[in-house]
């Protein structure tokens, strides 16, 4: 029993999440199109406090208000993203762009980013998509040798 009310807590907490993500995501490009803006989605971006991605991401941020002024970033976290790829996906229009994150997540170490990466450039193919600078790494394992 006890597992069980876990379970749907931590549920509900993933819907009401998800919920926030979709409203954040659908209030940004909907004053976007109305202000005549472009939007690049940066896909991605970090849940956690590690500085060195923050940096990462404040660089990026920087770099796309510099070189492409006046366009509206959405920011797309990893994790609530992950499940919300089919409604973004509803969202976007032929010139918007992808952005990934960039660090050093390109490989087998970090495994669910690597999905990630893969399932939003897939999903995102007849956009322009752009994935910031990344170190790339893949063990000399079984699991390396295989992706």
């Amino acid at each position: 029993m006890k597992h069980t009310v876990i379970e749907m807590i931590k549920q509900i907490k993933r819907s009401v999440f998800d919920f926030v993500t979709v409203m954040y995501i659908g209030a940004r490009v909907t004053g976007a199109r109305g202000a005549g803006r472009s939007v690049v989605f940066l896909m991605g971006t970090p849940e956690h406090n590690n500085i060195g991605d923050l940096a990462i991401l404040k660089a990026e941020v920087e770099f796309i208000r510099r070189h492409v002024p006046g366009v509206v970033i959405v920011q797309a976290r990893l994790w609530p993203t992950r499940r919300l790829i089919g409604r973004i996906k509803k969202l976007l229009r032929p010139g918007d762009v992808i952005a990934g994150h960039g660090g050093g997540n390109f490989g087998d170490q970090y495994l669910a980013e690597e999905e990630y990466r893969r399932t939003f450039i897939t999903a995102f193919q007849h956009n322009k998509i752009i994935v910031f600078p990344q170190t790339i790494y893949f063990s000399s394992t079984a699991k390396g040798e295989a992706e």
